[in-house]
């Protein structure tokens, strides 16, 4: 991010989150002279999202669509824009481009010291049932140590065979990754697939299903340039789609990436583009994860 067009492109991303000010003044002056009373959201007790492009901050939109394998076409450059699209400040930058440089401006990945665990909290949400679970993983590997022993040593037998993966990361591997896209997309894609082949959609649910354990276990040690290529790699499959909605878990409009197959998958987007969370299903059936991974002594 070397110049002020990048960061106006930074800019117009974040103002997705909060409605534009001419709109609502606007809104609230046609309002005062009908005497028509704005509508309040009442809150969703079941903590359900709605799909992917629908309610942020009050306003029906849709905000980016992601190419293949879907029945709307991205915004053509140069078109015309709603108040909810973000005015690039080039009409050939796209809202995934800009979200891919956005992931680059997070911090740098922190030093392990000899000793230090990383520490996986995850707040769940299934159903309604609420509930917290932390976890501490030794980086090297990604072992699970508040396992059952004989788990523990059937972790440490697998990555002593195997060497590290994206299942078993260190974080010399993952640094590594960031400067290797191609061994990246096909880790990512390299799914077990039957006789018959893969299709695309199951493809695209192993891949989300990578970066989402990956996030959820070691984003603490993760660069920001393998968030940034893991990004572009997800938002690139046939059938993923990039939004913005609701989630009231979450507490505020949010970036997602959504996979469809036979259920619907999320990965929630946070600050610098960052995955804070993942959810499955929708509906009356769902599961919401929202983490946080910080490197403990």
């Amino acid at each position: 991010m070397n110049d002020l067009r990048d960061i106006d492109e930074i800019r117009a991303l974040r103002a997705r989150f909060d409605p534009p000010a001419d709109l609502a003044r606007a809104r609230a002056r046609a309002l005062a002279g009908t005497g028509e009373r704005a509508a309040r959201r009442s809150p969703v007790r079941s903590w359900v999202p709605a799909l992917a492009g629908v309610v942020v901050v009050g306003l029906v939109v849709a905000v980016a669509l992601v190419a293949r394998g879907t029945d709307t076409a991205p915004p053509r450059p140069g078109g015309a824009r709603t108040p909810s699209q973000p005015a690039f400040a080039e009409p050939s930058v796209s809202p995934v481009d800009v979200l891919i440089r956005l992931a680059l401006t997070g911090p740098p990945t922190p030093e392990v010291r000899a000793g230090q665990h990383i520490r996986s909290e995850v707040r769940h949400f299934d159903n309604g049932i609420r509930r917290t679970e932390t976890s501490l993983y030794e980086a090297e590997g990604l072992i699970l140590t508040t396992a059952a022993a004989e788990y523990v040593q059937q972790q440490r037998t697998t990555f002593a065979k195997d060497g590290p993966s994206l299942r078993q990361p260190t974080p010399q591997f993952l640094a590594g990754l960031a400067a290797d896209p191609g061994r990246l997309r096909t880790m990512l894609l390299d799914a077990p697939c039957p006789p018959g082949g893969c299709t695309d959609e199951v493809r695209a649910w192993f891949a989300w299903n990578l970066v989402s354990d990956l996030a959820r276990t070691a984003d603490v040690i993760t660069p920001p340039a393998l968030r940034s290529a893991l990004l572009r790699i997800l938002t690139g499959l046939p059938g993923v789609t990039l939004g913005n909605e609701t989630i009231d878990d979450v507490g505020h409009g949010t970036l997602t990436i959504t996979v469809k197959g036979d259920q619907t998958h999320r990965l929630v987007l946070g600050e610098h583009a960052r995955i804070v969370g993942a959810m499955t299903g929708g509906g009356s059936t769902y599961s919401l994860s929202l983490w946080t991974t910080t490197l403990v002594d």
